[in-house]
């Protein structure tokens, strides 16, 4: 098992390795998806540093987001060709990572309240 001061550490990485995948669709599909991608690469990058800080409500929302941010890569993905497509499903493995880690970190015991 991954040990580290943050539950969400794990999930953080993910979230900021879909985050570089988002500027990596940009480039191969030529700006074709600017907008979308560019939002959600600065989305990710921020909820990514401050899940690196702890925040568990932030966790709460961005397992929402990844759960969401997959399915519309993946839904993307499949009217795509080439490395667009590949990008895209890396987009979708690492969101739907970052869910699955920010599933078993938020909900894997009752936090004691301060």
């Amino acid at each position: 098992m991954l040990k580290s001061e943050s539950p969400f550490r794990v999930a953080a990485m993910a979230l900021l390795v879909s985050a570089v995948l988002h500027i990596v669709v940009i480039v191969v599909s030529g700006g074709g998806f600017l907008v979308p991608m560019i939002t959600g690469a600065i989305m990710w990058f921020v909820i990514g540093a401050g899940l690196q800080r702890g925040l568990r409500w932030l966790a709460h929302i961005a397992f929402l987001i990844a759960m969401i941010g997959g399915v519309y890569a993946m839904g993307t993905g499949m009217g795509q060709t080439g490395l667009t497509q590949l990008a895209l499903f890396g987009i979708m493995a690492a969101d739907w990572f970052a869910a699955v880690m920010l599933f078993c970190a938020l909900w894997r015991g009752p936090v004691a309240a301060e």
